[in-house]
């Protein structure tokens, strides 16, 4: 019987950790970037003006050198070394950028580890060794090394399925049976009695009296006139025609976000991305709240908004950015410019991803 890893592998024909000569190869260019800072500013010009004094100004500038480098290893995950192998250090969790304080507690125990060649080479073990690829500083800093662009297949491999409730059918007319109008009644064959239709009151047959015999004639009063009495004649009951019901309307299209991770949101108007939107820019808009531990994700960070059937996002200044990945294709809009997007689109806000489809 075979033990599951605890750490799950991301799906993917290669593994997306950084090869072993990829991440040395990144710590020599960081080394000779140290280097090189220390000849040229400091020993170089030391030798040729004839004063050592001037060897500090190297020493200063490695130091501000690994400044920048710390500064860039928490806020974008890579060093110059790292840059230029193409990998980079995020969290093992979300895979998102470990932020300064990680950075620096990764650097400190990376000196300890290369201060004595036996801890080195132990921990180059540990690390080879590993399914992730983690050496001791990575454990203790909670971080692993990646092929840049992969990021986000760290963030999908940790994170617990979730069970997706689907979508209620968009409202819409439907179509109302119409009941087919009664024959009409048959015409009634020639004299035969003609029955009233219900509701009216029959007509008062003329009384019959029995034949007066010779001196039972009766003389009508002067100045009264006898008129003949008819039967009334009913006029057969007239159909009025049903009306055909209009045809029904199509059902609207509508535009929902599928994130890879958390639950479905439907675009019914204004909606406003981030950790903790402030409603104030829009109190119309929809609340659309991201849990982001690592703050890749800003408070207030986009905008989506419906214009009839088109779909647009805005960057509201976020941290980050907002980027929109196309058929393969990654770009960086613009700030305060709405842009239009499309079925298919995968919108990017730091380490959360959530994909544009239409429904209809």
């Amino acid at each position: 019987m075979t033990t599951p890893s605890p750490h799950p592998q991301p799906s993917g024909t290669t593994s997306p950790y950084a090869s072993v000569g990829a991440r040395i190869g990144g710590y020599l260019l960081d080394g000779v970037t140290v280097a090189l800072v220390v000849l040229f500013l400091g020993v170089a010009p030391a030798m040729l003006a004839q004063n050592t004094a001037l060897i500090g100004i190297g020493s200063a500038g490695s130091l501000v050198l690994g400044i920048v480098q710390w500064w860039l290893m928490g806020k974008r995950g890579y060093t110059v070394g790292k840059y230029l192998t193409g990998t980079r250090v995020v969290d093992a969790q979300t895979g998102a950028p470990l932020g300064m304080g990680r950075a620096l507690l990764r650097y400190v125990v990376l000196t300890l580890l290369g201060s004595c060649l036996v801890p080195l080479l132990v921990a180059l073990v540990v690390l080879i060794r590993d399914p992730r690829r983690q050496g001791w500083h990575d454990k203790a800093a909670r971080s692993v090394e990646v092929v840049a662009g992969r990021e986000g297949e760290i963030a999908a491999a940790s994170a617990p399925p979730q069970i997706r409730t689907p979508l209620p059918p968009p409202p819409g007319p439907s179509l109302a049976t119409t009941a087919p109008p009664p024959p009409p009644p048959p015409a009634p064959a020639a004299g035969s009695p003609v029955a009233p239709p219900p509701g009216s009151v029959a007509p008062i047959a003329p009384a019959v009296a029995a034949p007066l015999g010779q001196g039972d004639l009766v003389a009508p009063p002067p100045g009264l006139i006898v008129a003949p009495v008819t039967a009334p004649v009913t006029a057969p009951p007239v159909v009025q025609p049903t009306p055909t019901p209009p045809p029904a309307a199509p059902a609207a299209r509508g535009w929902v976000l599928r994130p890879a991770v958390g639950v479905e949101q439907r675009i019914t108007g204004p909606v406003l991305v981030g950790r903790d939107p402030d409603v104030a820019l829009r109190p119309e808009a929809q609340v659309w709240r991201v849990d982001d531990p690592a703050l890749t994700v800003s408070k207030t960070h986009a905008l989506l908004m419906l214009e009839g059937a088109t779909v647009t996002v805005e960057d509201l200044d976020s941290t980050h950015g907002v980027l929109i990945r196309r058929k393969g294709d990654e770009a960086r809009i613009d700030s305060r410019r709405p842009t239009k997007l499309l079925a298919g689109d995968v919108i990017v806000l730091g380490a959360f991803e959530v994909a544009v489809e239409e429904l209809g």
